[in-house]
């Protein structure tokens, strides 16, 4: 029961960094492409 428990956490958090490393860089990208016409 516990490794299961250990593999669910592991997954969930593979997924919450790996989305979260691609939200990050997609924001960077459409920052440093045209920072004024968003604000």
């Amino acid at each position: 029961m516990k490794k299961i428990m250990l593999f669910l956490m592991m997954l969930v958090v593979t997924l919450t960094l790996s989305s979260c490393h691609c939200e990050g860089e997609h924001e960077h990208d459409q920052e440093n492409y045209k920072p004024h016409e968003d604000r």
